[in-house]
């Protein structure tokens, strides 16, 4: 019996391949941001929690060096590592002039693990749809890089996370991003509102929201 190729078969098998080769790129997204490959990079050491900034900003290298000496701190007081959890997202998130395209999604490790493929799409649908675009127009070097950011974390109610309740904080922020000729990052989000967990043991994003 002959195999008869319908333009529905054919549609399903491109569709495969797409989706496919999505997984792929998001596989080595993955990886580039890993313990080895960062530190050969950007010359930070692994804190062994977060994964390493990939080609980092200076405030992402001051940063991740801060959080790192801070998850050695010998202290009762979460404050702080809350604090520079979400300023080490912000900065590496909302940072364009380091990332290799649109589908090169910042922050990530930052974010709860389940959030984390949502996040991402989301992203590249969103936040990081006309990246590309943007740097074509006005050259990689000249997009947006977050150059301060402000904003003190406090202690909020239990956040419920797949109906689980889990220590939460809360964090109101603001940034701003290095000034440029011709690009227009006065247009972009600088401003946000994060809750934090401690998700099993470890500091995360459940979520956030611009305000």
């Amino acid at each position: 019996m002959k195999l008869r190729i319908t333009k529905t078969i054919l549609f399903e098998i491109i569709m495969g391949l797409g989706i496919l080769a999505i997984l792929i790129n998001m596989a080595s997204i993955i990886f580039k941001n890993s313990g080895n490959e960062g530190e050969k990079k950007s010359g930070l050491t692994y804190n062994e929690v977060y994964a390493l900034p990939k080609r980092p900003t200076q405030l992402q290298k001051d940063l991740y060096i801060e959080l790192s000496d801070q998850l050695k701190a010998d202290t009762d007081d979460i404050l702080p590592e809350v604090n520079l959890v979400v300023k080490s997202f912000i900065a590496d998130y909302y940072t364009w002039t380091n990332k290799g395209g649109s589908y090169d999604v910042g922050g990530l490790t930052y974010i709860v693990s389940h959030s984390y493929l949502t996040l991402m799409e989301s992203s590249r649908l969103g936040f990081y749809r006309d990246l590309d675009a943007f740097a074509n127009k006005y050259g990689k070097d000249q997009l947006l890089e977050v150059e301060t950011i402000t904003g003190t974390a406090d202690y909020a109610r239990p956040f419920t996370f797949l109906g689980e309740n889990y220590n939460a904080y809360y964090m109101e922020v603001e940034w701003t991003y290095v000034d440029r000729e011709e690009f227009p990052e006065h247009e972009f989000q600088n401003k946000a509102a994060f809750i934090v967990i401690d998700y099993k043991g470890v500091l995360q994003i459940a979520q956030f929201l611009e305000i």
